[in-house]
């Protein structure tokens, strides 16, 4: 009678198994033992035991039919728990070598054929594909700039929680700014961050589109290291045209808070010029100038009046936050502005606003001033 082949992850041919003299007993029933002589007599133990799937299940119910014993009679036998034995039947663990070979040795009892002997420390190189898996999904991969990002702002974060680890480890963890003397900058700052700024819990962030406005985001560089005397960086976003001005400075985030900003969703909050800005008509000005040159478009037109057909030139703002439109509104309505206004937008149409606007609001914006110049040459 030939007896069952117990499948291993290593063919017991190979040339690493003849130093253990494996011997091959077989008995009169046709089942079999491994009999390893050194080392892998010891090793073979901790072992598991893979089955086709359904087949484990099969299989220790076979033995409790062959027994006539119930799960706890059969875990006293095997010498585990109950509830390994019920996460065996679930086939949710596989099976101890050197339990259930024992077992069967007593009550000769077979293994099925394509049963597989598992190698040790088979479950490592799974466990750390797993791993490695749930790591990049909650940090990135690290291979990539915003995986690199991403890890840089998560170990940011953590040192942060845990300064004297971070002094320990040579991390700086605080990075103090001078307060800005020049309010007519600060509140155009406000303005910009209002526009197209963020505060984050590590820092703020300014976005610009990096070919229309490249030189507008070196200008707020210079403008971040005027204000507060620190240095910023730029972020590229390789998925569209848009880039960061990030400035990593947490006190710097809250002192803007302090100046009447607000962390989260802009809309949601439904933000609003602060008001120690609103109460001085040339502060609110300066912080117009912020607003408009991040949320804000000139931008020709061809008007007919009679047959003939006129050159314009408009500035339209938009906002989706209605507070902060109104403040927009009023702020240039109390100056003198002729303004209109239409959903989430604010115009200005006539050419003596626009003249107007670009003496007394003015543009740090590349991109606005050359329109503003190209269509003084062309107006008729």
């Amino acid at each position: 009678m030939s007896a069952p082949v117990l499948k291993t992850g290593v063919a017991f041919g190979d040339r690493r198994f003849k130093s253990f003299r494996l011997r091959l007993i077989i008995s009169e029933e046709g089942f079999f033992i491994f009999n390893f002589i050194g080392s892998m007599a010891e090793q073979i133990r901790y072992n598991r035991i893979r089955f086709p799937k359904g087949r484990q299940k099969l299989f220790l119910e076979e033995i409790k039919m062959r027994l006539n014993c119930n799960n706890r009679f059969l875990a006293q036998a095997l010498g585990i728990k109950i509830r390994t034995l019920s996460d065996w039947l679930r086939e949710k663990s596989t099976i101890n070598y050197s339990s259930i070979f024992n077992l069967c040795r007593k009550h000769k009892i077979s293994f099925p054929q394509r049963a597989k002997l598992l190698p040790e420390f088979w479950y490592v190189k799974k466990a750390s594909r797993l791993g490695a898996k749930i790591r990049n999904r909650l940090y990135g991969n690290p291979g990539t700039p915003e995986g690199r990002k991403r890890g840089g702002v998560t170990t940011m974060k953590q040192m942060m929680a845990n300064p004297q680890l971070a002094m320990r480890l040579g991390f700086k963890t605080k990075k103090n700014i001078k307060l800005p003397q020049d309010k007519s900058l600060l509140a155009e700052f406000i303005g910009i961050m209002l526009g197209d700024g963020s505060l984050l819990g590590y820092g703020v962030k300014v976005t610009f589109n990096r070919v229309t406005d490249k030189k507008y985001g070196i200008f707020v560089q210079g403008l971040v290291r005027r204000l507060f005397g620190i240095s910023s960086n730029v972020i590229i976003h390789k998925s569209d045209k848009s880039s960061d001005v990030v400035v990593y400075s947490k006190m710097l985030a809250d002192y803007l808070v302090e100046m009447g900003l607000k962390r989260g969703n802009k809309k949601i909050n439904n933000v609003d010029i602060p008001l120690w800005l609103k109460h001085d008509s040339k502060l609110g000005l300066d912080c117009i100038r912020g607003l408009a040159d991040t949320d804000g478009s000139f931008y020709g037109y061809n008007n007919i009046i009679r047959g003939n057909r006129y050159k314009n030139f408009a500035f339209c703002f938009t906002n989706r936050a209605s507070r902060l439109l109104a403040s927009f509104y009023n702020i240039l309505k109390k100056e003198g502005f002729s303004v209109s206004g239409a959903k989430d937008r604010v115009y200005l149409y006539k050419k003596k606003d626009i003249a107007r606007y670009f003496e007394v609001v003015g543009s740090h914006n590349h991109k606005h001033l050359e329109k503003y110049r190209k269509f003084k040459r062309t107006a008729v």
